[in-house]
């Protein structure tokens, strides 16, 4: 969904086969995109009906990109219609295209999947799995964390790198090296339906881990000679948050589990001290990605965490008497602890560095 000239520019990929379980016939494009203009997504959606010879059914729907541009005008007029439509399941994905029109997105062919819906969806349902910079937002998430009392919500990003227009193209997956892709990137940060910021990869590290939502992240650490890089699992944030003479106070504890993935260091892996050392530096290190989510999300007065939200769970009459001010005042000047307790519990099938002989 794309927003222009006061329109929404609303594009549907949908696979190419004339019958049901066919795919399309060697030469033919595995997809098709179909373009639909109006005031409402109604009207958008109606146009696109009156272009193709079968009925959409949002009950297939696997994710939606909108543009930066919708964004930052407001997300919660375009997302009216899927959460009325009785056919929409409400579970598919939500993410922002960055730097491009959203409609580019659909349109960029992958060499590993036949159709890029296969692709888009299958890198956003693994985002968590596999890096902590990206994140995967179902649709029902976003909309409950909007109409949540103390939270905001937040959006993944996805972007092209290389040159568009050849990367639309059949040809370009004859290539060894494709002329573009798309990439997952860094998070949105919204303030009730609008985008107000795009993080870093470090902000948006820290961001996930906090919410829970990034199940492995990779860590380098600096150490005697060179640099470890440490994988970190399992982790789970706990957040808790208290009044002290009518003044919040949250603390943040997280736990983890640690496997040196590489170790370009000097350290001598039979020494227990060495252990602790490396433990310590993954745990500094995760605490600092996790302030540094923290600090970008208190500059911008947008409280993605939920503090106010716990705050209103268990303290309501005073947050209550804060609400209107939570995101300005509140969170922004919230006193936040922070502990990591990761426990290195593996360092590789060998003690010692490679070395020459």
């Amino acid at each position: 969904i794309d927003y222009k000239n006061d329109n929404y520019v609303v594009n549907v990929l949908i696979a190419n086969s004339k019958q049901a379980q066919v795919s399309a016939k060697e030469g033919e494009s595995q997809s098709v995109v179909y373009e639909g203009k109006g005031k409402t997504i109604s009207d958008a959606l109606k146009e696109i009906e009156s272009i193709t010879p079968k009925k959409l059914y949002i009950g297939h729907l696997s994710f939606i990109v909108v543009s930066e541009t919708l964004s930052k005008k407001g997300l919660k007029d375009a997302m009216d219609y899927f959460i009325r439509d009785p056919e929409s399941i409400k579970r598919f994905y939500l993410i922002m295209a960055r730097d491009t029109d959203a409609k580019n997105i659909l349109q960029i062919v992958n060499p590993l999947e036949s159709f890029p819906s296969q692709s888009i969806s299958i890198a956003i349902s693994f985002s968590k799995e596999s890096q902590a910079v990206a994140s995967n937002i179902p649709y029902s998430t976003f909309t409950e964390k909007l109409l949540a009392k103390g939270f905001e919500p937040i959006l993944p990003t996805i972007e092209i790198k290389g040159k568009i227009e050849e990367g639309k193209t059949e040809e370009s997956l004859k290539e060894t090296t494709p002329s573009s892709y798309i990439q997952l990137s860094n998070l949105a940060l919204f303030k009730k339906d609008k985008l107000i910021h795009i993080t870093d990869e470090e902000e948006s590290d820290g961001i996930n881990i906090l919410n829970n939502n990034a199940d492995e992240v990779l860590i380098e650490c600096n150490c005697s000679g060179g640099k470890a890089a440490i994988e970190v699992k399992n982790l789970k944030a706990n957040i808790k948050i208290k009044l002290k003479n009518n003044i919040p106070v949250a603390s943040i504890k997280i736990t983890g589990k640690a496997a040196l993935q590489e170790n370009i260091c000097l350290l001598d892996l039979e020494q227990e001290q060495a252990i602790i050392d490396l433990e310590e530096k993954a745990n500094a290190e995760v605490k600092r990605l996790v302030q540094k989510g923290i600090e970008v999300a208190q500059k911008f007065e947008t409280d993605i965490f939920g503090f106010g939200n716990l705050l209103y769970k268990y303290h309501p009459h005073y947050f209550n008497s804060i609400e209107d001010d939570w995101n300005k005042i509140g969170f922004k000047n919230l006193k936040i602890n922070t502990e990591v307790l990761l426990k290195l519990e593996s360092k590789g099938s060998i003690e010692s560095r490679i070395k020459e002989q």
